[in-house]
């Protein structure tokens, strides 16, 4: 039996109460066509074989299921904006792009169940998003054109370099969802299901995060990598008993080893937790981490922050300091935040932590045995 982050084990009867759920909520849009869309996915595996080879909903059933959860998640984001900013969207269309946005993978991953997909060969097309729009239309169903544009951009700013046709820019994704919610809401009801299939919270709730999405990965200039070159950021108390202290892999860059084993050795004796909060991914902190011989007690990483649970919300974003926090099992009036550049400034004062900024080593043992 299969033991990953992204097995879930389906009986029979939870794919026969999918293919229902789906079935009834495709019939309540009342298309014309959709008895046709209905038995088209019957017939193309739509219901038993998975989403992916090894990542998202990679066993049996799990392209429906994922596809279920994508239109819970974008009818939350519309629930949320219906009065305002969704007004113009009509829910039977949710229904339509959601369920509908990932028919390029009908017939693609037969599993069995307690099993690892297998990949069959196919023609490879451009687009991800335009074979599905494709393959919809090939049975005669007729998408309106903001149902075509959500299915065609439902992946947003991941969409790969050589799925765009001549003409389109990735920028075409963000020009979409601001003109249309629909092609918002798309987007953020497949990202929130792929984070949520990950083990990862959502972290898409309004159209505006959609929005945000396409600017963070798009527009680094966002975020403010300066680094800080003077200590007038500096917001801490010499009178406080600090019982951790957060800082990025970066602080170590410039430091000699000795100053760093010299921090470390107190820390460790005086029972004081140390967490890092970086953008740098399992293998790199890693790697950081043992070339200066520093042990922590956690990471926040690049896999929290790029692959959705914060990524996606307007800078500065003081989340992941906050699940520092969680994960330290601190609270913020007794975490120390050594920070480098204006991201780690912004972070940290968002979420309340008091600052230092890039001490040396003997500093933060100085200011520790105060």
């Amino acid at each position: 039996m299969r033991k990953d982050k992204y097995y879930i084990e389906l009986t029979e009867a939870d794919v026969l109460k999918n293919r229902e759920e789906i079935i009834s909520l495709l019939r309540s849009t009342g298309r014309e066509g959709i008895d046709t869309v209905i038995e088209h996915l019957d017939a193309n595996n739509y219901f038993t074989y998975a989403a992916s080879k090894a990542r998202h909903d990679s066993f049996y059933g799990g392209l429906a299921y994922h596809s279920l959860m994508v239109y819970h998640e974008a009818m939350r984001i519309y629930e949320e904006e219906k009065d305002t900013t969704a007004k113009s969207v009509d829910p039977k269309s949710i229904i339509i792009t959601t369920l509908l946005h990932d028919l390029c993978k009908l017939n693609r991953y037969p599993v069995l169940p307690g099993e690892k997909p297998k990949k069959m060969e196919y023609d490879r097309e451009k687009g991800h998003g335009r074979i599905s729009v494709v393959n919809i239309e090939s049975i005669g169903f007729k998408l309106t054109y903001e149902e075509a544009l959500a299915i065609r951009w439902h992946m947003s700013c991941y969409t790969k370099k050589g799925d765009y046709l001549e003409g389109e820019k990735k920028r075409d994704g963000r020009r979409y969802a601001t003109e249309y919610p629909l092609v918002a809401i798309t987007i953020g009801g497949d990202s929130n299901a792929e984070d949520i299939s990950a083990g990862r919270p959502a972290a898409r709730n309004t159209i505006a995060d959609v929005i945000n999405l396409h600017d963070v990965k798009a527009n680094r200039q966002l975020i403010d990598l300066t680094r800080l070159e003077d200590d007038s950021a500096n917001n801490y108390s010499t009178d406080k008993a600090y019982k951790a202290i957060i800082f990025d892999t970066d602080y170590f860059d410039d430091k000699s080893a000795e100053e760093v084993a010299n921090l470390a050795e107190y820390v460790k004796t005086h029972n004081i937790k140390m967490c890092i909060v970086t953008t740098l991914g399992k293998a790199d902190y890693t790697k950081c981490l043992k070339k200066s011989h520093f042990a922590v007690d956690c990471v926040v990483g690049g896999g929290d922050i790029r692959n959705g649970m914060f990524s996606f919300v307007k800078k500065p974003n003081p989340r992941p300091m906050l699940l520092g926090l969680e994960r330290l099992g601190c609270d913020g009036n007794e975490v120390l935040s050594v920070c480098t550049k204006v991201i780690d400034k912004d972070a940290s004062e968002g979420a309340g932590l008091d600052i230092i900024v890039n001490p040396s080593p003997s500093s933060i043992i100085s200011l520790l045995s105060k």
